[in-house]
């Protein structure tokens, strides 16, 4: 697995696009260490807990909301990206209108985090899958390399905000010529405690 976070860690260089020209070491703090740039190996998170409330998948054929998502992760030490093992990534009481419907995280993979700026990042995945199905309407497998929002605790100018990981209309394929061609995720997974993006 280290090696796969390793080929991941490369490959992020050039997937996160712009970001990577001012790529910097990354650590998921627990503290904002007053103000401090640096985290202290003793505040770092190891693992990541976020929760969405009301997330919409979009697609061509019918939008699916869901009540909730669950996201956690086993966090890596600094890096540049920092890479996270995803533990569980669990969708709840989705439909389409009023045909019930799955989401199926088939392939966890590993999630890459980026600083870009004070208190501010990307968060990509790399290798998950999910598999969408409705009754009647269809059953189809997604990928790509979704790119989100990394926003710290205070990010949104609300410090009772824990910050969190957000994505509008961030896109997924799917390999199946018989499905819609791509889903769109429009959520935001927020931390269950606070988190601050640092060096």
């Amino acid at each position: 697995m280290l090696g796969l976070a390793m080929i991941a860690a490369i490959a992020a260089t050039a997937c996160l696009g712009a970001s990577s020209a001012v790529a910097m070491n990354t650590a998921l703090c627990k503290t904002n260490e007053g103000g401090a740039l640096s985290c202290a190996e003793a505040n770092q998170y190891k693992t990541i807990h976020a929760v969405a409330t009301d997330p919409v998948i979009l697609n061509g054929v019918a939008n699916l909301l869901c009540a909730s998502s669950l996201l956690e992760a086993k966090l890596l030490g600094l890096a540049a990206p920092q890479i996270g093992h995803v533990t569980s990534l669990t969708w709840s009481e989705c439909k389409a209108g009023s045909f019930p419907c799955t989401i199926t995280t088939k392939t966890l993979g590993l999630l890459l985090f980026l600083k870009t700026a004070v208190n501010l990042g990307e968060m990509q995945f790399h290798e998950m899958t999910l598999l969408v199905k409705c009754s009647l309407l269809f059953e189809c497998l997604y990928e790509g390399l979704p790119t989100f929002h990394l926003l710290g605790a205070e990010g949104f100018g609300d410090e009772a905000n824990n910050g969190g990981f957000r994505g509008k209309e961030t896109p997924l394929a799917s390999p199946l010529d018989a499905c819609p061609p791509e889903i769109f995720l429009d959520i935001f997974w927020g931390a269950l405690e606070p988190v601050y993006i640092k060096t």
